[in-house]
């Protein structure tokens, strides 16, 4: 409980809106979906961070529950808000056949280069949290807003995250095979996100663990 009221004062002193500082090379349609997602970005890693608990979703993406787990990606989920709410962010769009923008690849950072957001063509194919689903189609693996976490967890300042696993099916596997892994990997603190925001939709709060014994 002290811990949890200590997060929610931590939050509450953070009243800047969170925004792109600039939008480099970007156009007026792309400046403006880069500057929603990085605000609601800000909004979901805060419902994420104020949500963690021994319950399921936390076990889905991060593995069995410990505090010092729970530590590490609370601190984590805490530094991103803080470097979204920094004024320090920054977006580069970047062409496809650009620097880093090859493959399929939608976004990328640098890690020492705080807070720059290089972000490819395929980043504004993606669905708004507001329209997705965890299994919404082709792209039902990211959505505009947890990309933006995802990438601002790679940071030095915020989580020094790295890439272990991509997709919801591998990373789920990863967290229940390999959880020290999972409170280091970019996706799993997307997804994680992201569910906090599909269950709030339903008014369903995240199912606790099941417990043995009396």
């Amino acid at each position: 409980m002290r811990c949890f009221l200590a997060l929610i004062a931590f939050l509450s002193c953070l009243s800047a809106p969170a925004h792109a500082q600039s939008a480099d090379g970007c156009s007026k349609s792309q400046r403006q979906m880069a500057a929603h997602a990085v605000g609601d970005a800000n909004q979901m890693t805060i419902m994420a961070a104020v949500s963690i608990a021994d319950h399921e979703l936390f076990a889905k993406w991060f593995g069995s529950y410990s505090t010092p787990n729970a530590e590490t990606v609370r601190a984590t989920l805490k530094s991103a808000v803080t470097a979204m709410r920094s004024g320090r962010v920054s977006v580069q769009c970047v062409p496809a056949q650009g620097d880093g923008c090859q493959d399929g690849t939608i976004a990328w950072v640098s890690r020492p280069q705080a807070f720059v957001l290089n972000l490819c063509p395929g980043f504004f194919d993606l669905p708004m949290l507001d329209t997705a689903t965890p299994d919404g189609g082709p792209r039902g693996d990211s959505t505009q807003e947890g990309t933006v976490l995802h990438e601002m967890t790679h940071f030095q300042q915020v989580g020094r995250t790295e890439d272990y696993c991509y997709t919801r099916r591998v990373c789920a596997e990863m967290a229940t095979a390999r959880p020290g892994n999972a409170i280091r990997n970019a996706d799993s603190y997307q997804y994680f996100a992201e569910d906090i925001i599909y269950l709030s939709r339903q008014s369903q709060p995240p199912g606790k663990t099941a417990k043995s014994g009396p």
